[in-house]
């Protein structure tokens, strides 16, 4: 057959299908009710491999979308099996999705076409497929020096495949719209968002500023002055070391975790890419962070900056906005305010440990409470240890009673658990103590409680007169001297 008349016939069919496909569109759409075209998969038809090689097999790869730069992707390393680390060529620190990546790169290693649609495309007008540019470009160098590219055009008017050609074949084929979009996928789409995973037991340093705020550091340690105070746990605890009115005090893990893992890191996302690689980070107020907030653990480092506050349209609908940088990459990226609401104006209150003085009773020889206004509740309670033998039997006395060890302790955890429940403004107590309380250690050092009336509902306190900048409710107080007058009406 003469190629001039090869080509009218093509130009004929290629009108034909652009014409039934065009009515099967519009009569899908009139029966919009009952077929969802973006529900409903492709009907089967033969595949037809344009190209099936290994990664092994690709040296490298350039991506281009539209008229967009291209991106040159290649292989780092040996190959893990059948996997690859792909990285960008002009970027080679970046932190890619790996996903992400294969599922870009995937049509330069195998493609599979549901149907040809043209033999020959001489003389046909590609702009009218979308090929004029192409809306995105992959182009793969292999081993043995081949040069591939596909070329991906519009979807069809049926939504359910997309036109593409390949370099060096005259033919225009079919692509799934399951597969095609994937060329579609753009560099802002494949930069890593993920966190290292989180484990309670495995943090080991937290720190987090506020503008405007004390920043204040959380770190695991192993100071056996430190580790003497506290009941063993099985692990080092977190202690917090700034600011200096709460150094060296201990921090609830569990109460930790939750803000940490559960409240922040189990809702908070990374979302879009605001700016790949901004020269000025202060129109994004990054300059003078928000926030700035870092978590240290056994498993990685996260490091998160936030700057300035906008709203963002989804749906019709204002959502309010933050800018966030992650580690020391170049990106900006977007996340919503409400899932950083578990750190902003984070009271440490919450998650500190509560005990005043939490001195293990090993260490004491005994206890001594003045009170100022009532008499009855002058307190001197001697523990009379034995430990001969590797004992650590007490006989303690309550204001010369013989107490029971076991109710004892009970009113000695009483007495160590009374806690600082919230912070206090930075001023200091005023007037004469309401009652102290005295503990004299083996050692020959004490560590003497003051605690001052603040109002109905709180005392406030120091610890060898160094002030604590916080309150302790009047519940703790008087459930241990409750606990002492019964002990000493009934010692047993």
């Amino acid at each position: 057959m003469a190629r001039k008349t090869k080509r009218t016939l093509s130009l004929v069919v290629t009108v034909f299908i652009v014409a039934v496909m065009g009515i099967v569109y519009a009569w899908s759409g009139r029966r919009g009710e009952t077929v969802n075209p973006e529900e409903t998969p492709p009907p089967a038809s033969e595949a037809i491999t344009l190209f099936d090689r290994t990664q092994a097999e690709v040296t490298r790869i350039y991506v281009r979308h539209g008229d967009e730069e291209a991106k040159l992707f290649l292989p780092r390393g040996a190959a893990q099996g059948d996997s690859f680390e792909w990285y960008l060529a002009d970027h080679p620190d970046w932190v890619l999705d790996d996903w992400g990546v294969q599922n870009l790169l995937r049509s330069a290693f195998v493609l599979t076409a549901q149907e040809r649609i043209l033999e020959d495309t001489y003389g046909t007008d590609l702009a009218e497929f979308g090929f004029d540019p192409p809306q995105a470009t992959l182009t793969a160098h292999d081993t043995d020096g081949y040069i591939t590219s596909v070329y991906l055009g519009n979807e069809t008017p049926d939504r359910q495949h997309f036109f593409a050609m390949v370099s060096g074949d005259p033919a225009m084929y079919l692509l799934s719209r399951f597969l095609a979009p994937r060329m579609l996928i753009t560099l802002d789409d494949i930069i890593c968002r993920a966190f290292p995973p989180l484990h309670a037991d495995s943090l080991d340093y937290m720190r987090l500023a506020q503008r405007g705020r004390d920043a204040f550091e959380i770190t695991r340690t192993d100071d056996p002055e430190i580790l003497e105070t506290i009941p063993d746990r099985g692990f080092a605890p977190l202690v917090v070391l700034q600011p200096a009115a709460l150094a060296e005090r201990t921090v609830d893990t569990f109460n930790l975790s939750r803000m940490v893992l559960e409240e922040f890191f189990a809702e908070f996302r990374l979302g879009s890419v605001a700016a790949l690689m901004p020269d000025d980070l202060a129109p994004f107020g990054l300059d003078d962070p928000y926030i700035d907030f870092l978590v240290e653990s056994a498993d990685g480092l996260i490091h998160l900056r936030f700057g300035d506050i906008f709203v963002r349209e989804a749906d019709g609908v204002g959502v309010p906005h933050i800018y966030v940088m992650y580690n020391d990459r170049p990106h900006v990226f977007m996340a919503e305010l409400v899932t950083v609401n578990p750190i902003t104006d984070v009271n440490v209150m919450h998650f500190i440990t509560r005990f005043i003085a939490l001195i293990n009773i090993l260490d004491v020889e005994r206890i001594g409470i003045v009170h100022t206004q009532i008499p009855e509740r002058n307190l001197e309670m001697i523990i009379n240890h034995d430990f001969s033998e590797g004992n650590n039997d007490i006989f303690p006395t309550v204001n010369g009673v013989e107490i029971s060890a076991a109710p004892f302790r009970v009113l000695y955890r009483t007495l160590i658990s009374i806690g600082a429940d919230a912070p206090l403004d930075p001023q200091p107590p005023q007037g004469t103590p309401k009652f102290t309380v005295t503990f004299y250690l083996h050692d020959g050092t004490q560590t003497e409680i003051d605690f001052f009336d603040f109002d109905g509902n709180f005392y406030t306190f120091s610890v060898d007169g160094e002030y604590v900048w916080a309150v302790t409710n009047r519940r703790g107080v008087e459930a241990f001297f409750a606990e002492a007058a019964r002990l000493l009406a009934s010692p047993e």
